[in-house]
């Protein structure tokens, strides 16, 4: 299915959620339907069920870096991934010096796992972690083409080849609960005979080893990039504010997907039927002159032709969010479009708040940026942001559920 997402036809019954007093009249604004696939809509209004006092809020812990500092432990240069160990301890991903770093919650450094290299526990551009079987940190090595294992004790353990995948959707790549590797690749459809993304499934009682394929939605991105030629080379950018299709794995076994055009996210399996729809009542915001003004700095070095082609580009309105995250709980942390005209925030974000049955909650305020994206685990969001001097931070907030 390219450009569109399958939002069922038919509803066979419809649910209304009701409370009291307040309470009422905002979740009278949350109807829960049944569509004639069996798929569940969850339509919510403007307005979050959380009452005044009752929305969750996020505490700074500690922020981990610096422009000049003298310990170059705390000097990040290339940001690409951050998580956190069941003992609250941060894991940053340098992939300029090639290396793992770990601190405590008091931002006092632990350990630095690997270093720039090809030997055993060593790396060559490392782009994702993940936590592996009996909670073991996977590194994805691009570089080397291999996974390398550590403890969390910091010792390393094994590396297995990785025979799969590419580096563009790594950031997706995930382990189940049954300890099974999900990795973004791309197939042949034997039925249109074009590639399409999949995710592959690996076992790893062995060896990482590929054992069934799942076709991902297919959307057509042409309209969200834009390509550059010039002097014999090509460069390709992303046209601010258009919409994207996005995804994220839900720590179980199936997927949540949107295209950003509407405020309308849907949950499927991995066999690719659609079990839930979440869609939130929201305005969409005129794409403004200042915001032009930014794209026009950002894409400035381009030349003025270009910038313009851009420009024209540009849609009219603001899509309703700019990305999400699945937390461990399977709450839904929607990213509200910043007005920047970047593609991404750098220096803090506004989540709208979805419970796993996709019930509208709230806002909620977190000095994160959103790439890499930032984690969410138990009661504590690790993210990283950006000073006016393009210097990376990484911040770890404690939630505040009232």
């Amino acid at each position: 299915m390219a450009g569109t997402l399958p939002l069922g036809c038919v509803l066979l019954g419809c649910l209304f959620v009701t409370g009291c007093a307040e309470g009422d009249r905002r979740a009278a604004d949350i109807t829960i339907d049944t569509l004639a696939s069996g798929a569940v809509l969850v339509h919510n209004g403007a307005a979050g069920l959380w009452a005044e006092g009752e929305a969750w809020r996020t505490v700074e812990v500690v922020r981990i870096g610096s422009a000049d500092a003298a310990d170059p432990v705390v000097l990040f240069g290339d940001v690409w991934d951050v998580t956190l160990d069941a003992l609250g301890r941060i894991y940053v991903l340098d992939r300029q010096p090639n290396e793992v770093r770990v601190f405590d919650e008091t931002g006092r450094h632990v350990r630095t796992l690997g270093r720039e290299g090809g030997g055993p526990g060593e790396f060559r551009n490392p782009i994702r972690l993940a936590w592996g079987p009996e909670r073991n940190l996977w590194v994805l090595d691009e570089g080397n083409a291999r996974y390398s294992v550590f403890d969390t004790a910091g010792n390393f353990l094994d590396s297995h080849t990785r025979r799969t995948g590419g580096w563009g959707y790594a950031m997706e790549w995930v382990f189940d609960g049954a300890g099974r590797l999900y990795e973004p690749g791309y197939a042949v459809d034997p039925a249109t005979n074009e590639y399409g993304r999949v995710y592959i499934r690996h076992s790893v009682a062995d060896g990482v080893v590929p054992t069934d394929t799942f076709s991902l939605v297919r959307y057509d991105a042409s309209g969200s990039s834009h390509s550059l030629r010039s002097e014999g080379s090509l460069t390709v950018v992303g046209i601010p504010f258009a919409p994207r299709l996005i995804w994220h794995f839900d720590g179980v076994d199936g997927l949540w997907f949107a295209v950003n055009d509407a405020f309308r996210l849907y949950h499927g399996t991995l066999a690719g039927d659609t079990s839930r729809i979440v869609e939130r009542e929201t305005e969409l915001l005129p794409v403004g002159e200042a915001d032009r003004q930014a794209i026009r700095e950002r894409f400035a070095s381009f030349g003025e032709p270009a910038v313009n082609e851009i420009i024209a580009r540009v849609p009219a309105l603001k899509p309703p969010f700019e990305t999400f995250v699945v937390d461990d709980r399977g709450y839904l942390w929607v990213v509200q479009t910043s007005g920047t005209g970047q593609l991404r925030s750098v220096r803090g974000v506004v989540f709208d708040v979805f419970d796993p049955d996709g019930r509208y909650l709230g806002a909620v305020d977190a000095d994160v940026g959103t790439y890499p994206p930032p984690r969410i685990i138990g009661d504590r969001i690790v993210g990283v942001v950006r000073d006016e001097l393009d210097v990376p931070y990484v911040v770890l907030h404690r939630i505040e559920r009232r």
